[in-house]
């Protein structure tokens, strides 16, 4: 089974790549779409480093988290946004050993793991290869400032925040840039994994 990563920073396009390999009937470990069940299920290790970092502030009294409230403390504190990412990323590395498992048992080829902080979490170590997806920084601030609640300001803070891609076009072993439109998108995407099924 040949593992691939998937990776790119905030308003990148990387979720609509993550749909069209999902519709391609590859099995994705979806990390954000897992980090957001961690937060609608109200996870116990994460509610406990949330009440700790935020003093009890991002907490309802339901136990139910404030992100918006999370998310300014964290970025302004990198030291608490580290003990955060700690945390979630060690309950998702249990669940990574799941996906890869039971989709190892499935005789799957191929399998991708989707994760924005693939080299800053170390995940890029389980991967066979990875593909990172990028686009400019003003296209990539365009598309995160039509999200609710989102300013050109947040957008740059949280840029600001993740790895360049600069660095990460020296660490991957495929580019796909996303601002030339969808149907290119998908095309170098298809292409790529064809050329990753043939090796």
């Amino acid at each position: 089974m040949i593992v691939i990563g998937l990776t790119g920073g905030i308003g990148s396009g990387k979720s609509t790549i993550t749909k069209h390999i999902k519709k391609k009937k590859i099995p994705v470990f979806d990390s954000d779409k897992e980090v957001n069940k961690l937060y609608l299920n109200k996870n116990k290790n994460l509610l406990n480093i949330v009440k700790k970092i935020s003093k009890n502030t991002a907490i309802s009294k339901k136990n139910k988290i404030n992100k918006k409230i999370l998310s300014d403390i964290v970025f302004k504190n990198t030291k608490k946004l580290k003990l955060l990412e700690k945390v979630i990323f060690k309950i998702l590395k249990s669940k990574r050993k799941v996906f890869l498992k039971t989709n190892l048992k499935r005789r799957k080829k191929l399998v991708f793991l989707d994760a924005p902080l693939l080299f800053e979490s170390k995940v890029s170590k389980e991967c066979k290869y990875v593909i990172l997806v990028k686009a400019p920084i003003k296209t990539r601030i365009a598309r995160i400032i039509k999200r609710p609640g989102m300013t050109k300001e947040r957008a740059k803070k949280i840029i600001s925040k993740q790895m360049s891609d600069k660095r990460k076009s020296k660490l991957a072993d495929f580019v796909v840039q996303t601002s030339f439109g969808k149907w290119y998108t998908l095309r170098a995407v298809d292409k790529i994994i064809d050329k990753i099924k043939k090796t």
